[in-house]
């Protein structure tokens, strides 16, 4: 159908179109890149099969996440401002995580290895290959997914605050 016959926007479809895009972006990078890595790995042993997999399935999982997160925009009753800050916290967690684990994937690391400036390791600049690599070659991975994590916070605040009946203060 055309999108005259589908009637006129509902104030939240420029943010769901907006979503749909990442959406789009976040499946490609999952299913092209990831999927190119994964098959790669299990093909030619080029990488690790494991985190290849996870890369490519669970940036598929985010994808269609961001893909029902658009279509529940109009449930939320939440300002403009809200709802593009709901959006771009949808988008980071996609982006973040799927990145994080692509990138973390193909550096041949975890991404997860903690920074100490303790005289205990792994130290802030440790430059060994134990213990799933060194601080820096995780840091890539480190910081999408914090950045990951802060959007989730932010979207279930948000969520919460367009699913609530309570007043603003």
């Amino acid at each position: 159908a055309t999108r005259a016959a589908m009637g006129p926007d509902h104030e939240t479809d420029p943010e769901a179109r907006r979503l749909l895009w990442h959406a789009a972006g976040v499946y490609f990078t999952s299913t092209f890149v990831a999927g190119t890595g994964f098959t790669l790995a299990l093909t030619s042993g080029v990488g690790s099969e494991t985190q290849m997999r996870t890369a490519h399935t669970g940036g598929t999982v985010h994808a269609a996440w961001m893909f029902a997160v658009a279509g529940g925009l109009r449930c939320l009753k939440l300002s403009k401002a809200q709802l593009r800050e709901l959006v771009t916290m949808t988008a980071l967690v996609g982006w973040g995580n799927t990145l994080g684990y692509t990138v973390s994937a193909l550096l041949s690391v975890k991404g997860l290895k903690p920074l100490t400036f303790m005289t205990q390791s792994p130290y802030l600049l440790d430059l060994s290959e134990s213990k799933g690599g060194t601080v820096l070659r995780n840091l890539p991975g480190n910081i999408m997914f914090l950045a990951a994590m802060h959007g989730l916070a932010r979207f279930i605040y948000l969520v919460y605050r367009g699913t609530s009946d309570k007043k603003d203060d």
